[in-house]
Protein backbone atom coordinates (compact mmCIF):
# COMPACT_ATOMS: atom_id res chain seq x y z
CA UNK A 1 0.00 0.00 0.00
CA UNK A 2 1.38 3.34 -1.02
CA UNK A 3 2.49 5.49 2.47
CA UNK A 4 0.38 8.80 2.99
CA UNK A 5 2.90 10.78 2.65
CA UNK A 6 3.43 9.40 -1.00
CA UNK A 7 -0.28 9.26 -2.19
CA UNK A 8 -0.19 12.87 -0.59
CA UNK A 9 2.26 13.62 -2.96
CA UNK A 10 0.84 12.19 -6.07
CA UNK A 11 -2.39 13.38 -5.57
CA UNK A 12 -2.03 17.21 -4.80
CA UNK A 13 -0.09 16.59 -8.18
CA UNK A 14 -3.08 14.95 -10.54
CA UNK A 15 -5.62 16.72 -8.57
CA UNK A 16 -4.29 19.68 -10.94
CA UNK A 17 -4.50 17.53 -14.03
CA UNK A 18 -8.43 16.85 -13.89
CA UNK A 19 -8.31 13.68 -11.33
CA UNK A 20 -10.39 13.72 -7.97
CA UNK A 21 -8.04 12.36 -5.06
CA UNK A 22 -8.89 8.68 -4.00
CA UNK A 23 -9.02 7.63 -0.22
CA UNK A 24 -5.71 8.12 0.96
CA UNK A 25 -6.06 4.05 2.53
CA UNK A 26 -7.98 3.10 -0.73
CA UNK A 27 -6.27 2.08 -4.48
CA UNK A 28 -7.89 -0.68 -6.04
CA UNK A 29 -7.04 -1.57 -9.93
CA UNK A 30 -10.23 0.57 -10.89
CA UNK A 31 -8.14 3.79 -9.11
CA UNK A 32 -5.31 5.83 -10.49
CA UNK A 33 -2.38 5.36 -8.45
CA UNK A 34 -3.44 8.42 -6.70
CA UNK A 35 -7.12 8.54 -7.16
CA UNK A 36 -9.72 8.71 -9.78
CA UNK A 37 -9.97 10.42 -13.14
CA UNK A 38 -12.22 12.62 -13.43
CA UNK A 39 -14.83 11.76 -16.57
CA UNK A 40 -14.14 15.21 -18.22
CA UNK A 41 -10.34 13.47 -18.36
CA UNK A 42 -11.68 10.37 -19.77
CA UNK A 43 -13.96 12.39 -22.47
CA UNK A 44 -11.21 14.09 -23.67
CA UNK A 45 -8.77 11.36 -23.87
CA UNK A 46 -11.79 9.15 -26.10
CA UNK A 47 -12.39 11.69 -28.07
CA UNK A 48 -8.75 12.47 -28.80
CA UNK A 49 -8.19 8.06 -29.34
CA UNK A 50 -11.15 8.72 -31.84
CA UNK A 51 -9.01 11.13 -33.98
CA UNK A 52 -6.10 8.96 -34.07
CA UNK A 53 -8.04 5.39 -34.35
CA UNK A 54 -6.74 5.85 -38.47
CA UNK A 55 -3.24 5.86 -37.26
CA UNK A 56 -3.64 2.26 -35.51
CA UNK A 57 -2.78 -0.90 -36.88
CA UNK A 58 -4.66 -3.93 -36.66
CA UNK A 59 -2.93 -7.41 -36.84
CA UNK A 60 -3.00 -7.94 -40.58
CA UNK A 61 -1.08 -4.42 -40.94
CA UNK A 62 -3.87 -2.40 -42.22
CA UNK A 63 -5.10 0.52 -40.85
CA UNK A 64 -8.65 0.87 -39.09
CA UNK A 65 -11.07 3.04 -40.65
CA UNK A 66 -12.71 6.28 -39.16
CA UNK A 67 -14.83 6.74 -36.06
CA UNK A 68 -17.82 6.14 -37.77
CA UNK A 69 -20.66 8.75 -36.02
CA UNK A 70 -22.15 5.55 -34.63
CA UNK A 71 -19.05 4.61 -32.58
CA UNK A 72 -18.60 8.46 -31.92
CA UNK A 73 -22.28 7.97 -29.63
CA UNK A 74 -22.24 4.64 -28.27
CA UNK A 75 -18.31 4.30 -28.04
CA UNK A 76 -15.77 1.99 -29.95
CA UNK A 77 -15.69 0.86 -26.29
CA UNK A 78 -17.82 1.00 -23.55
CA UNK A 79 -17.12 4.21 -21.15
CA UNK A 80 -16.56 2.16 -18.15
CA UNK A 81 -13.47 0.26 -20.55
CA UNK A 82 -12.24 3.12 -21.58
CA UNK A 83 -11.94 4.63 -18.37
CA UNK A 84 -10.31 1.70 -17.23
CA UNK A 85 -7.92 2.02 -19.83
CA UNK A 86 -7.31 5.44 -18.72
CA UNK A 87 -6.60 4.63 -15.17
CA UNK A 88 -3.81 2.37 -16.28
CA UNK A 89 -2.26 4.79 -18.60
CA UNK A 90 -2.07 7.04 -16.21
CA UNK A 91 -0.21 4.10 -14.28
CA UNK A 92 1.76 3.44 -16.86
CA UNK A 93 3.15 7.16 -17.31
CA UNK A 94 3.88 7.28 -13.20
CA UNK A 95 5.79 4.43 -14.13
CA UNK A 96 8.03 5.45 -16.95
CA UNK A 97 8.50 8.95 -15.22
CA UNK A 98 10.00 6.75 -12.74
CA UNK A 99 12.31 4.65 -15.20
CA UNK A 100 10.69 0.81 -14.34
CA UNK A 101 9.41 -1.02 -16.78
CA UNK A 102 6.49 0.28 -17.62
CA UNK A 103 5.93 -2.19 -20.82
CA UNK A 104 6.29 -4.99 -18.40
CA UNK A 105 4.61 -3.80 -15.33
CA UNK A 106 1.76 -1.92 -16.91
CA UNK A 107 1.34 -1.90 -20.61
CA UNK A 108 2.00 -5.24 -21.50
CA UNK A 109 -0.37 -7.06 -18.68
CA UNK A 110 -3.15 -4.65 -19.16
CA UNK A 111 -3.11 -5.47 -22.97
CA UNK A 112 -2.54 -9.28 -22.46
CA UNK A 113 -5.45 -9.16 -20.02
CA UNK A 114 -7.65 -7.17 -22.85
CA UNK A 115 -7.22 -9.84 -25.55
CA UNK A 116 -8.31 -12.64 -22.74
CA UNK A 117 -11.22 -10.97 -22.36
CA UNK A 118 -12.17 -12.37 -25.68
CA UNK A 119 -14.77 -9.79 -26.33
CA UNK A 120 -12.57 -7.52 -28.34
CA UNK A 121 -12.85 -6.95 -32.27
CA UNK A 122 -8.72 -6.27 -33.45
CA UNK A 123 -10.31 -2.48 -34.05
CA UNK A 124 -11.01 -2.10 -30.50
CA UNK A 125 -8.08 -3.47 -29.56
CA UNK A 126 -6.37 -0.74 -31.56
CA UNK A 127 -8.46 2.00 -29.98
CA UNK A 128 -7.32 0.40 -26.44
CA UNK A 129 -4.13 1.06 -27.58
CA UNK A 130 -4.08 4.11 -29.25
CA UNK A 131 -6.38 5.84 -26.04
CA UNK A 132 -3.80 4.14 -23.51
CA UNK A 133 -0.43 5.49 -25.42
CA UNK A 134 -2.21 9.09 -25.86
CA UNK A 135 -3.03 9.48 -22.37
CA UNK A 136 0.40 7.74 -21.12
CA UNK A 137 2.28 10.61 -23.49
CA UNK A 138 -0.04 13.23 -21.70
CA UNK A 139 0.88 12.73 -18.55
CA UNK A 140 4.33 11.62 -19.18
CA UNK A 141 4.50 15.11 -20.37
CA UNK A 142 2.86 16.51 -17.24
CA UNK A 143 5.18 14.59 -14.86
CA UNK A 144 7.89 15.51 -16.96
CA UNK A 145 7.30 19.21 -15.30
CA UNK A 146 5.32 18.63 -12.27
CA UNK A 147 6.70 15.27 -10.07
CA UNK A 148 9.71 13.80 -8.87
CA UNK A 149 10.64 10.33 -7.85
CA UNK A 150 12.43 8.93 -5.31
CA UNK A 151 12.61 5.32 -3.84
CA UNK A 152 9.54 6.15 -2.12
CA UNK A 153 7.76 6.63 -4.99
CA UNK A 154 9.52 3.55 -7.07
CA UNK A 155 8.58 0.87 -3.71
CA UNK A 156 4.79 2.20 -4.40
CA UNK A 157 4.35 1.66 -7.68
CA UNK A 158 5.77 -1.93 -7.59
CA UNK A 159 3.56 -2.70 -4.69
CA UNK A 160 0.70 -1.32 -6.96
CA UNK A 161 1.27 -3.83 -9.87
CA UNK A 162 2.30 -6.92 -7.69
CA UNK A 163 -0.78 -6.69 -6.37
CA UNK A 164 -2.90 -6.28 -9.21
CA UNK A 165 -1.49 -9.08 -11.01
Amino acid sequence: MTSKPATRLFYSLFFLAGLTPASVNAVDEESFLSGKIAEEVVAHAVDTANKLLPQGQLRDGSSPAPVTPAEERQGVIPREDARRIVNSAADTALTEHCELDWRNLSYRPLMRRERQRDIWSDRQLAFIGILHGYVQGAYRELLKTHQRCNNEHKQAIVEFFSRKR
